[in-house]
């Protein structure tokens, strides 16, 4: 999972068809059941929200998306439509390991652009699932799949009455500050999430603690599901061979980097398109990019010698939403074209400028 950069809303949630479907729900939902008479009790049963389905929105969130899964980020257009997903549900909330249940939901939020998410369909429906431990094990079958859950950190606010009146004032909900699933549009998965070799999703340690966002996320979403992990582990193995790769041409081009220019400028232009080939596996775009951005920014600063403090601007390129190839080198910290005085310093300075010349005029 990576932090993703919402992009415009679509025109067509701004319609008015949108917004009287989102003001009834506000009149059906937020009366007191006390208040509610037979009537409105078996028009808000039936009620359904239809809006938000509109093929403008889905191609806003898949283009936002790159047709990846907002939680698992795996690319399955080819296999399935996708679902749009309600980050917080609209009907029913439950915290299935607390056993918890309750209704409404967060009605008002149905059709909200900023509560609108991809998903795939094992993330977001909940199913029977193979399971793989963190450590070696028999896999288990259990159910995951966020469907309806919306764990909090306090369960007496899980009971307390939602007020759209408390969104609509603060610009988010009450329990924002108490939710225990990652938002990838809000928080940044990158600072909860490690990944083993095997392709395991595990929570970070934060400040000597587990991160219980991370704990829950992989949860609800059943980041850790069998045939998941064993595409992570593919791809992971993809990636490992790019980075053998990428170091040998590195150590090929400082072993002949003093040498004659062309001999230099051949070594270190096979270094760069092998690096360039590596970082993109990080992009935004790519299938599991959380997974490969974990593993990149290690072996840049451990096998490359990549500057620790040029990290930051190479997360901005691969969160670039961009058509096209991207020259990934260009950002990064090491150096470029061979530099004018490494050129004087081999050849005398009548020849460079003969060769100059012939360039210039030819």
């Amino acid at each position: 999972m990576i932090k993703v950069n919402r992009i415009d809303s679509p025109q067509y949630l701004e319609k008015p068809s949108v917004k009287r479907e989102t003001q009834r729900a506000i009149k059906l939902f937020s009366a007191n059941l006390e208040e509610v008479d037979e009537q409105m009790l078996n028009e808000r049963n039936r009620f359904k929200f239809s809006k938000y389905r509109n093929l403008s929105v889905k191609s806003q969130l898949e283009r936002m998306f790159y047709n990846k899964c907002a939680y698992c980020e795996s690319s399955f257009k080819h296999v399935y439509y996708g679902d749009i997903e309600h980050f917080r549900p609209k009907k029913l909330v439950t915290d299935n390991e607390r056993g918890l249940k309750e209704e409404p939901g967060y009605y008002w939020l149905a059709n909200e652009w900023s509560n609108l998410l991809l998903s795939c369909l094992f993330c977001n429906q909940a199913k029977k699932q193979y399971v793989q431990p963190i450590v070696n094990g028999p896999l288990k079958e259990i159910t995951m799949g966020k469907q309806n859950e919306f764990p909090l950190a306090s369960p007496t606010l899980f009971g307390s009455k939602r007020n759209h009146l408390e969104w609509v004032d603060k610009g988010e909900s009450a329990d924002e500050s108490k939710r225990e699933l990652i938002d990838p549009c809000r928080d940044n998965p990158e600072e909860h999430f490690e990944y083993t070799k095997e392709g395991v999703i595990v929570p970070k340690v934060i400040n000597g603690k587990i991160s219980r966002r991370a704990l829950v996320s992989i949860r609800v979403y059943g980041l850790q599901r069998h045939y998941l992990v064993q595409e992570r582990l593919k791809l992971y193995k993809l990636l490992d061979a790019r980075m053998v790769s990428c170091h040998n041409s590195y150590a090929d081009w400082l072993e002949n980097r003093t040498r004659r220019s062309h001999i230099a400028s051949f070594y270190h232009r096979r270094f760069r398109i092998e690096l360039n080939e590596l970082l993109r596996f990080g992009h935004c775009s790519m299938p599991f990019s959380g997974m490969s951005r974990f593993f990149l920014f290690k072996f840049l600063t451990d096998s490359l010698d990549f500057p620790a403090e040029k990290l930051s601007s190479l997360r901005k390129v691969f969160n670039r939403q961009v058509e096209g190839r991207i020259d990934f080198h260009k950002y990064s910290g090491f150096p470029g074209k061979i530099r004018c005085d490494e050129l004087g310093a081999r050849y005398p300075i009548w020849l460079i400028i003969c060769m100059f010349g012939i360039y210039r005029f030819k």
